[in-house]
């Protein structure tokens, strides 16, 4: 994530006030903030709640619970994951010229040869 900018009041956050904030951290993207405090949470939806754990030698401790069908990565390893999957989709679809030359060849699988 980028640096945080304030945006001052918004009159759209039904939520001004209750320790909640907009922060810009790109050109097009605005982020909700939220304040914690040790063994506070948020609720995401109705399945997801992130506490904070602790908070030590400027890291932040979280703690997670969501359902299991929800996938949780740190961002690092989620854009790696990501990588990988583009790479091994790529990876699979063959030249077009071996592609034709498959296409073309003919059947000779045992079921082709019986009919």
């Amino acid at each position: 994530m980028g640096p945080r900018h304030k945006t001052g009041p918004d009159q759209s956050n039904p939520h001004q006030g209750a320790g909640l904030e907009f922060a810009d951290v790109g050109a097009e993207n605005r982020v909700l903030v939220f304040t914690r405090k040790k063994d506070e949470s948020l609720i995401i939806g109705n399945e997801i709640e992130v506490t904070i754990l602790g908070i030590a030698g400027g890291g932040v401790k979280v703690g997670i619970n969501a359902p299991r069908h929800i996938s949780v990565h740190r961002k690092e390893v989620y854009e790696a994951i990501r990588r990988e999957n583009v790479a091994a989709s790529r990876s699979q679809i063959p030249p077009s010229d071996v592609m034709k030359a498959l296409l073309k060849q003919p059947d000779n699988s045992p079921e082709a040869r019986k009919g």
